[in-house]
C-alpha cells in the first residue's frame, strides 16, 4: 500500500511539475516575443534612418 500511495503522490507532483513548467515557458515565450519584436523593429530603425541620411 505505501508502494501504491508513494507512486501517486510521484505522478501528481510530476504532472503538477510538468504543468506548471509548461505554463511558464508559454508565459515566458509570449512576454519574450513581444518584447524582443519591439526591440528588434527599435534596434532596425536606427540603421536606415542613418542609411537614409
Amino acid at each position: 500500500m505505501k508502494r501504491l500511495i508513494l507512486g501517486l503522490i510521484a505522478l501528481v507532483l510530476t504532472a503538477t511539475f510538468v504543468e506548471g513548467v509548461s505554463s511558464r515557458l508559454v508565459n515566458i515565450t509570449h512576454k519574450a516575443s513581444s518584447p524582443f519584436s519591439m526591440q528588434s523593429n527599435a534596434i532596425q530603425l536606427p540603421p536606415n534612418s542613418q542609411h537614409s541620411n
